[in-house]
This record gives structure tokens, sequence and C-alpha cells, in this order.
């Protein structure tokens, strides 16, 4: 759809326009004409975007769930953290099932009661109110209580279990990766279909017959790698009602392989983040080899940078091998810049 700019209509309309009356800026029939040019031209936007979201490529918020969902696929909804807290106060004060609590700005309630002890202590279960990731408190953190009187609220160990809702992003590359490489009767690619699936997820290596005949091993990896036992547990939950009957499944979490890079350049400006946020989403992709001349692309064609002099990954120009239990992400950055 061609979508037309408000002084584009308004020149168009004054152009066409053949009553003897000025038009120029400044006249009560150019401020009209203006007001209309104005609202046609947003109507063009508004139109425009509409359009684009019949494709899956473009699509966003509730447009992208619903034409998703059409092919079988639906959004990861997220998680709420939980954890247990220790209440410190007076001996006997029950910890009811639904007390507000807050932490950092964040709210939380009791889902399993507790009472305090002779010794001064309680200890009871909270469940963060609001989805994803801000609900992961560290131990050793303070909670708030405007509805009881308690001397200290903290949490002995972390919080843990929250999970982002999946972002248009994330939702539109799981949807095409699946779509391009789509699993067929319990392949390796089916066995990585099933774990992203599941919340937390955002990678996946299958290696069949790892173990034997009949087994396969699946390596996952989360937003920043690594994935506690929760979600481990809850992949091989989801893949053993998924699976075909027989087959027995191993779930490990990926570990970090740093890429350390060091750099001379010759640049304008500081590119650190920019090539970082570049250099994680290509070792993203990278399943049995890290490229050197794929990294060092990455950074000669920045617009930012001049001239590349020297560069090195892990202390070397050489390719480097990685196992399907490793996921690279970038380390130590150092780049130096001359004139």
């Amino acid at each position: 759809m061609k979508v037309r700019s408000k002084d584009e209509i308004l020149n168009s309309m004054i152009d066409n326009f053949s009553l003897p009356y000025p038009v120029y800026e400044g006249t009560i029939t150019h401020a009209i004409f203006s007001t209309v040019a104005n609202a046609i031209a947003r109507e063009y936007s508004i139109k425009d975007e509409e359009e684009k979201q019949i494709f899956l490529i473009d699509s966003r918020n509730e447009f992208l769930d619903k034409r998703a969902w059409e092919f079988g696929y639906d959004r990861k909804n997220g998680e709420f953290a939980s954890g247990e807290l220790t209440f410190e106060g007076t001996q006997g004060i029950v910890i009811p099932i639904g007390l507000k609590l807050k932490c950092n700005g964040i709210d939380f309630e009791v889902s399993e009661s507790g009472q305090i002890n002779d010794e001064g202590e309680g200890n009871a279960y909270v469940i963060c109110t609001q989805l994803g990731n801000k609900g992961n408190i560290k131990a050793g953190t303070e909670f708030i209580c405007d509805d009881m009187d308690f001397n200290k609220i903290y949490n002995a160990n972390d919080l843990v279990g929250g999970i982002d809702i999946e972002s248009d992003e994330d939702f539109n590359t799981r949807f095409f990766h699946t779509q391009r490489h789509k699993g067929t009767s319990g392949n390796e690619e089916h066995y990585e279909e099933w774990a992203k699936e599941v919340d937390g997820v955002t990678d996946a290596k299958a290696t069949g017959l790892k173990n034997g005949n009949g087994t396969v091993e699946i390596v996952i990896a989360g937003k920043n790698n690594v994935v506690d036992e929760l979600i481990i547990n809850k992949v091989k939950e989801h893949i053993d009602i998924t699976r075909p009957i027989g087959c027995k499944t191993t779930i490990k979490s990926m570990s970090d392989y740093s890429i350390n890079i060091t750099a001379r350049i010759k640049t304008n400006s500081d590119i650190k983040s920019e090539f970082t946020y570049l250099a994680n989403n290509y070792l993203n992709t990278c399943k049995e080899n890290i490229v050197y001349s794929k990294l060092y692309s990455i950074l000669a064609n920045m617009s930012n940078v001049i001239d590349v002099l020297d560069f090195l990954v892990n202390d070397s120009k050489n390719n480097i091998k990685i196992t399907t239990e490793q996921k690279a992400k970038v380390g130590i950055l150092k780049i130096e810049v001359v004139d």
C-alpha cells in the first residue's frame, strides 16, 4: 500500500481547488485543508499497519497470536516466580494465605501459610503476582508487609521460576524456525521443537542414539544460556507425554562457552554494545563451529568502523569447535581504538 504523507495530500487538495478563494498558508481555507490532510494521512498510516499484519513476518501482538494459532502455535505465556520466605516476629502469629508483600516494587502473596515458632521465626511460601523474570529475587533480600507487623521478612534462598511472556520477536523467530526445520516422526528436529515449546527454553540441541538404541539427549538453553532444574524437569515432562512410545530421553542444560575477543580498530564512535549484540546473535546460531571470518565480518561491516587492524578470537584466528552441550556467547571484549 502506498502511504501518502500529509504534505502530499495537502498539495494535491490545493492543486485541485478551483474556487476563487485564497488557499495560501494563514487563510482559513488552508487551515481546513491542512486539518483534513492530517486526518487522511493518519488513516493511511493506520491502514498500512493493519495491512502489514496480514503477513506473519510483520504481525505483532494479538495479530501474531491469531495468525500463528492458525498453524497450531501458541505464544509461551511465561511463569510466576515463587519460593520460601522467613518471617521474624511474635511467637504464635499465623502467616495467612493471601497475605500481601512487596519487594523492589513487585507484589507477592503467601500461597502456603506458616506460623511463627517459639524461636520467633516462621516460614511460608509466596508467589509473585506479576508474570516474568522480575519476580526472581536473590537470597537475602528483605520484603515489606503493610497488613501485618513482623520484625523482618526475607528470603534465605533465591525466589525462582519467573519467566517473561514470549516476546513478539522470539515467538516470530521460533515459529519460522520450526516451519523451516519441521520435525517429523520423532526425529532430532522434532525433539528440539518440543523442547522449545516450554517456557524458559530459547534453544535446544537433540542428539539421537546418544546412549544407545532408542535414546535421545536434548541439551537446552535459556535466555542466559544455563537453565535450572525446574525448567529441565518441565521439558522432561512435556517431551515424555509427546515423544514416541519406548524412547528414553535425557535432558541437560547447556553450559556457557565464552568467546573472548580482542580487536584493534579505527572508528569514530563507541561500538562495543552494538558489536556485542550482533556477535551474540551470530553465536546463538552456532551448533558445531564458530567461524572466525564471520565474527570478523560483523565488526568490519559495522557502519562506524573505518578499519580493523587486528582481530583475535580466544587468542587465535582459527575457527572454534563447540559441542552440543555448549552455548557460545561473548565473554571478555577488548577493543582498542587507534588513530
